[in-house]
Protein backbone atom coordinates (compact mmCIF):
# COMPACT_ATOMS: atom_id res chain seq x y z
CA UNK A 1 0.00 0.00 0.00
CA UNK A 2 2.93 2.02 1.01
CA UNK A 3 1.59 4.01 3.89
CA UNK A 4 1.92 4.43 7.22
CA UNK A 5 1.53 1.70 9.36
CA UNK A 6 -0.03 2.20 12.99
CA UNK A 7 -0.63 6.01 12.32
CA UNK A 8 -1.15 7.14 15.59
CA UNK A 9 -3.98 10.20 16.06
CA UNK A 10 -4.22 12.87 18.78
CA UNK A 11 -6.44 10.51 20.27
CA UNK A 12 -4.03 7.83 20.71
CA UNK A 13 -6.33 5.71 18.47
CA UNK A 14 -4.70 3.85 15.80
CA UNK A 15 -5.25 4.03 11.99
CA UNK A 16 -4.05 0.14 10.66
CA UNK A 17 -2.53 2.15 7.59
CA UNK A 18 -2.36 5.61 6.26
CA UNK A 19 -2.06 6.71 2.71
CA UNK A 20 -1.92 10.00 0.64
CA UNK A 21 -5.73 8.73 -0.03
CA UNK A 22 -6.89 6.32 2.34
CA UNK A 23 -7.40 6.02 6.09
CA UNK A 24 -7.39 1.89 6.01
CA UNK A 25 -8.78 -0.55 8.65
CA UNK A 26 -7.67 -3.99 7.89
CA UNK A 27 -9.96 -6.80 9.95
CA UNK A 28 -11.25 -9.87 10.17
CA UNK A 29 -14.54 -10.72 8.72
CA UNK A 30 -16.22 -11.56 12.16
CA UNK A 31 -15.29 -7.78 13.17
CA UNK A 32 -16.71 -6.56 10.34
CA UNK A 33 -19.38 -4.41 11.71
CA UNK A 34 -16.39 -2.93 14.33
CA UNK A 35 -14.66 -2.13 11.22
CA UNK A 36 -17.27 -0.19 9.45
CA UNK A 37 -17.53 2.14 12.85
CA UNK A 38 -13.28 2.61 12.83
CA UNK A 39 -12.62 3.41 9.19
CA UNK A 40 -15.50 5.73 9.17
CA UNK A 41 -13.97 7.59 12.49
CA UNK A 42 -10.33 7.16 11.00
CA UNK A 43 -11.44 8.82 7.83
CA UNK A 44 -13.18 11.77 9.60
CA UNK A 45 -10.25 12.35 11.52
CA UNK A 46 -7.37 11.92 9.65
CA UNK A 47 -9.81 13.78 6.18
CA UNK A 48 -8.68 10.70 3.94
CA UNK A 49 -11.23 8.53 2.31
CA UNK A 50 -11.86 5.41 4.76
CA UNK A 51 -11.13 1.90 3.56
CA UNK A 52 -12.22 -1.49 4.95
CA UNK A 53 -9.63 -4.33 3.71
CA UNK A 54 -12.02 -7.42 5.55
CA UNK A 55 -9.48 -10.32 6.12
CA UNK A 56 -11.32 -13.77 5.06
CA UNK A 57 -10.46 -17.01 5.91
CA UNK A 58 -9.03 -19.10 3.08
CA UNK A 59 -11.18 -22.09 4.10
CA UNK A 60 -14.37 -20.55 4.71
CA UNK A 61 -14.40 -17.53 2.23
CA UNK A 62 -17.17 -18.59 0.20
CA UNK A 63 -19.76 -18.48 3.37
CA UNK A 64 -17.27 -15.03 4.85
CA UNK A 65 -18.05 -13.10 1.46
CA UNK A 66 -21.66 -12.24 2.85
CA UNK A 67 -19.70 -10.33 5.15
CA UNK A 68 -18.13 -8.46 2.30
CA UNK A 69 -21.21 -8.43 0.57
CA UNK A 70 -23.12 -6.48 3.49
CA UNK A 71 -20.36 -4.32 4.14
CA UNK A 72 -20.25 -3.19 0.27
CA UNK A 73 -23.93 -2.41 0.76
CA UNK A 74 -23.16 0.16 3.76
CA UNK A 75 -19.63 1.32 1.58
CA UNK A 76 -21.92 2.45 -1.29
CA UNK A 77 -24.29 4.23 0.84
CA UNK A 78 -21.33 6.37 2.57
CA UNK A 79 -18.74 6.46 -0.01
CA UNK A 80 -16.15 4.55 1.27
CA UNK A 81 -13.95 1.53 -0.17
CA UNK A 82 -14.15 -1.97 0.51
CA UNK A 83 -12.52 -4.98 -0.55
CA UNK A 84 -11.02 -8.32 1.02
CA UNK A 85 -8.15 -10.66 1.06
CA UNK A 86 -7.30 -14.03 2.60
CA UNK A 87 -5.19 -14.84 5.40
CA UNK A 88 -2.96 -16.65 3.17
CA UNK A 89 -2.00 -13.56 1.62
CA UNK A 90 -0.77 -12.31 4.92
CA UNK A 91 0.74 -14.98 5.83
CA UNK A 92 -1.52 -15.59 8.93
CA UNK A 93 -1.40 -19.06 10.47
CA UNK A 94 -3.94 -21.06 11.59
CA UNK A 95 -3.75 -19.35 14.93
CA UNK A 96 -4.33 -16.46 13.74
CA UNK A 97 -1.67 -14.82 14.28
CA UNK A 98 1.03 -13.35 11.45
CA UNK A 99 4.65 -13.28 11.28
CA UNK A 100 5.24 -9.90 12.73
CA UNK A 101 5.64 -9.59 16.49
CA UNK A 102 4.95 -6.00 16.63
CA UNK A 103 0.87 -6.88 14.84
CA UNK A 104 -2.03 -5.69 16.46
CA UNK A 105 -2.69 -9.30 15.32
CA UNK A 106 -0.74 -10.52 18.49
CA UNK A 107 -3.06 -8.71 20.91
CA UNK A 108 -6.49 -9.96 20.07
Amino acid sequence: MGGVEEFELKDKTRVDCLTKKYAIEYDFANKSYEAVGQALYYGLMTRKTPKIVLILDSDKAPEQLIYFDRIKKIAKKYKFKVEYITENFLNIEKDGKCEYNDCKCRYN
